[in-house]
């Protein structure tokens, strides 16, 4: 792996503050696939070995399951820092492949750190947990905002008894988050990555709210 690790480097520094995390976009490319992802440099070095070994590790994972697909027509991936602030990191990577047809897929992770102890964090970290069949109520009564990439608002046709909550989420500068899932779970794969809100008092008047399960 080590002509993987030594791949070509794009540089992108974010300097907008003082706890600004620098950013490097690491590139590989192979005939079918062209894969960029981040290498971070936080003021914590232990920190930063621990962020940038998950994201090569998701990489190197990606990578192999690529190479061992004789069907894969194309793919790769990209990524996406969404906030970055004195305490947390959040971004996405975000793989996809082509099998040939209208369209190919992609499978957008997010991720959230501690920039101080380089410790992943889950969204309970945030917000009171629900369970799926709260998730399933408060979205079908409009309790749960779901929203589109584009910031409009989804009324999840294709949510039922099957929709559970997902560890999978973003966090927002205002401390709530979102909870992400993918094309066709709760919309259309033209409406692309749906998100569902959570607010703790939200969460809370919910679970009041509520029928007994």
């Amino acid at each position: 792996m080590k002509k993987i690790l030594a791949a070509l480097c794009v540089g992108l520094t974010f300097c907008a503050s003082a706890f600004a995390t620098e950013v490097t976009t690491m590139q590989y490319k192979t005939d079918k696939t062209d894969y960029k992802y981040p290498r971070f440099t936080l003021e914590d070095a232990n920190a930063t070995k621990k962020i940038n070994k998950t994201v090569t590790n998701e990489f190197k994972s990606l990578l192999k399951a690529h190479q061992k697909d004789h069907n894969l027509v194309g793919g790769g991936m990209n990524y996406k820092v969404e906030l970055d602030n004195d305490k947390y990191l959040c971004f996405n990577l975000e793989p996809y492949d082509y099998y040939g047809g209208a369209h190919g897929m992609y499978y957008t992770e997010y991720f959230v750190f501690d920039k101080a102890t380089g410790k992943r964090l889950a969204y309970t970290e945030f917000v009171p947990s629900i369970n799926s069949g709260e998730l399933q109520w408060g979205i079908k009564n409009k309790f749960l905002p779901v929203y589109l990439v584009d910031g409009s608002t989804s009324d999840a046709p294709f949510l039922n008894q099957e929709t559970l909550v997902t560890d999978n989420f973003r966090l927002n500068e205002d401390g709530t988050v979102d909870l992400v899932y993918a094309p066709y779970a709760l919309d259309c794969y033209a409406a692309g990555n749906t998100f569902v809100r959570l607010e703790a008092k939200q969460i809370e008047k919910l679970k009041v709210m509520i029928p007994a399960q």
